[in-house]
Parts: structure tokens; sequence; C-alpha cells
């Protein structure tokens, strides 16, 4: 149960974020991809070695 707590909180999060992507981005007067390219830049290198991510080409990649 919570593992899928954990799953359903995950996608919650990432459903969430290019709402608040587009936010901040508003908020500070800067280009979408600005704000989406610094959150990967904070995020990826968080990631679990061996995580698979998506990079700005859209191809994937594992950490």
């Amino acid at each position: 149960m919570r593992v899928l707590k954990l799953l359903l909180l995950g996608i919650a999060v990432l459903a969430s974020a290019p709402a608040e992507y587009r936010r901040v981005a508003e908020e500070i007067s800067a280009p979408l991809r600005a704000v989406q390219a610094r959150a990967g830049r904070q995020i990826i290198p968080r990631l679990p070695e061996g995580q698979y991510f998506m990079d700005a080409a859209g191809r994937w990649r594992q950490r």
C-alpha cells in the first residue's frame, strides 16, 4: 500500500510540474523552456544511479 501511495504521489507531482513551470515562467518573465531546463539541471543530479530520464532532445538517457 505504501508503494502505491508513493507511486501515486510521484504521478501527481509529475502531472503538476508543467503547470508549475508555466506559473514560474510567467512570474519571473522567463521563457518556459528556460524554466524547464533549470528544473532539469536541479533534478537530474539527484536521480538514483541507473535511473532513466529524457533529455532536452527527447532521448532517453541513463544516469
